[in-house]
């Protein structure tokens, strides 16, 4: 198996993401990753493009690893 590279970028310090998300197509699966973690798996397509505008604007704020 073969993996293309990899880009890795961080956020500040002081920035605290106890959560996180992935999208694919029209659908956003968020995570919270406290003492009972829990997921929720969302199918709407205006939701699956602000998540992915929402994640260009993090790995834009980001530095490179």
């Amino acid at each position: 198996m073969s993996f293309k590279p990899v880009e890795v970028r961080i956020l500040g310090s002081t920035t605290s993401m106890p959560s996180w998300f992935s999208t694919f197509d029209d659908l956003v699966l968020l995570g919270v990753t406290e003492d009972q973690p829990l997921a929720f798996l969302i199918r709407n397509a205006a939701v699956a493009e602000s998540h992915r505008q929402c994640f260009a604007s993090l790995w834009n704020g980001g530095s490179a690893l």
